[in-house]
């Protein structure tokens, strides 16, 4: 089911030559012209004006210290502000030409705005960026528009016609003022599109399906497969327990690592609060691949050393294991390395991606040697012990 309709090319190629459109035949001409192409299409370019009074840029006064002797009925202290020492303004959107209510933006929008003219601000030598990672050093609140209504829907797109932006201390007043600057000059100039990052229910539930889906598939199609290379479903079974482990404890990091992200020890770890989403699935289907790939190698070893002895036991497992261990340390190594790396500077859109692999990397290990070996041992045994009961004689004792 197709979520939004895809925009026509040459319409996106218009968008993008606006400014030097809207300075050749005026703002007002160019606007008439791309709307009257966007007809085709059913859409509408939307003008957002931004207005704000530079010299209301307050500064956010910082909680006073703690006396040193305190009275009997002194009250509790509210916690300080984390932008304490920083500075807040007001904004207000208001539609050009528009119906009411299209001035408002989605919180989203208005940070991607600010954001990016931060982030275009040089540094004093001129070289590089002031401001390389804004993440984190803004925040904004809501104040007037139809988000007052859905605040308590958390699958609706708030917007806002008025809200009220906080920068964090590092962020200087001259700087702030320049962003606020450039982001009423590109909105005066450009038409707005809002991102839109939030679905309903239903969609939701849709792909939640499709993820589950996806994942049972697989295991089934990894025990049909390994049925048929080892002639053996008892392998197949016991590689699915520890994919099954593998996926679990990842899910369980994934639950830990959001809880632990508002913490010093989850920050110094670079932990954020994590979302289950497609690059999230990618990552587990991912770790299911290479948790096989591991077990396989290790089962293979296993059939080797065991022959065509009827009957598997302890010692042939830990042989298996022992010819197999530098293979699998060295492999899960490089492959840590990797993604240590990816995890670190790979960047916000695949953060939660690399997160998983790096705990899939290592949980996979794990499990190819202390969870598949001993499930296939217990497997094969129970299953001889089952057909020698069957038999009227007494189970073999390995």
């Amino acid at each position: 089911m197709a979520l939004v309709k895809k925009r026509p090319a040459y319409l996106m190629a218009l968008v993008k030559k606006a400014p030097a459109l809207a300075e050749k035949y005026g703002l007002a001409q160019h606007e008439k012209k791309v709307n009257d192409l966007f007809k085709k299409s059913k859409l509408e370019l939307r003008h957002v004006k931004m207005t704000w009074d530079a010299d209301a840029i307050t500064a956010i006064a910082a909680a006073s210290p703690p006396e040193a002797e305190a009275s009997a009925d002194d009250t509790p202290q509210a916690p300080q502000d984390r932008f304490a020492g920083g500075h807040q303004v007001q904004l207000n959107f208001e539609a050009i030409g528009g119906r009411k209510g299209d001035g408002e933006l989605t919180e989203f929008t208005i940070l991607d705005y600010l954001t990016t003219a931060l982030e275009a601000i040089p540094a004093e030598s001129d070289q590089g960026q002031r401001y390389a990672e804004v993440s984190g050093l803004l925040e904004l609140k809501g104040e007037v528009g139809s988000g007052e209504d859905a605040k308590l829907e958390s699958n609706v797109v708030r917007k806002w016609s008025q809200v009220t932006v906080k920068a964090d201390k590092s962020i200087a007043k001259a700087d702030l003022k320049t962003a606020l600057q450039q982001m009423a000059k590109r909105m005066d100039e450009s038409p707005v599109f809002d991102e839109v990052n939030s679905f309903a229910s239903s969609v939701a539930n849709e792909m939640r399906v499709s993820a589950v889906l996806a994942m049972a598939v697989s295991l089934l199609a990894i025990v049909a497969y390994i049925w048929l290379r080892f002639q053996r479903v008892t392998f197949g079974l016991a590689a699915v327990v520890a994919l099954v482990h593998d996926v679990l404890v990842v899910l369980g990091m994934v639950a830990l690592g959001a809880q632990l992200s508002g913490y010093g020890f989850g920050r110094a770890l670079a932990l954020v609060d994590f979302k289950i989403n497609l690059a999230m699935i990618a990552a587990f289907l991912t770790i299911v691949g290479y948790s096989l790939n591991d077990t396989i190698v290790v089962f293979d070893r296993i059939r080797e050393v065991r022959g065509k002895n009827p009957a598997l036991t302890k010692e042939m497992v830990n042989n298996s294991l022992n010819q197999t261990l530098s293979r699998t340390l060295l492999t899960s190594l490089t492959t840590l390395l990797v993604v240590g790396i990816l995890y670190v500077w790979g960047g916000e859109g695949i953060h939660g991606f690399a997160f998983c692999l790096v705990i899939g990397v290592l949980v996979g290990t794990y499990s190819s040697i202390y969870v598949a070996s001993p499930t296939l041992l217990w497997l094969m045994n129970r299953s001889q012990k089952t057909q020698a009961v069957g038999r009227g004689g007494k189970p073999a004792t390995a």
